[in-house]
């Protein structure tokens, strides 16, 4: 669950900033790949984050920032955190807080494990 205090937060990350924090995007930082990869990631001040990368020309630049503008009004305690994006690079990055559970899509999507109103 996303308890994160922050507010109103949307950096503007450099595409080498998020090489670095990625280790330069290896996959061993891959933590899914569904068209839209996405990468485990620490941040300067150690602050554990997902970096998702879209491959450039499948969006265009006003749509993603369309798309960033939403993820900056969206503040809810079971949603993971936007904490920035990035422009510069090869493909834009949408960067979010981890979650250490996981996304609900996994939650759904895993047989073995049976969700409770508990």
């Amino acid at each position: 669950m996303n308890r994160s205090p922050h507010t109103g937060l949307n950096k503007k990350f450099t595409y080498a900033e998020l090489q670095l924090a990625t280790n330069g995007f290896c996959a061993q930082n891959l933590m899914h790949d569904h068209g839209r990869k996405i990468y485990f990631g620490l941040l300067n001040d150690q602050r554990k984050a997902t970096i998702r990368k879209t491959p450039s020309g499948t969006i265009k630049d006003e749509d993603f920032k369309r798309e960033i503008a939403i993820l900056e009004g969206v503040k809810h305690e079971n949603v993971a955190f936007f904490i920035g994006h990035c422009l510069d690079g090869p493909q834009a990055c949408l960067v979010y807080e981890y979650v250490c559970d996981g996304s609900l899509n996994k939650h759904l999507s895993d047989r073995s494990k049976k969700l409770t109103w508990d």
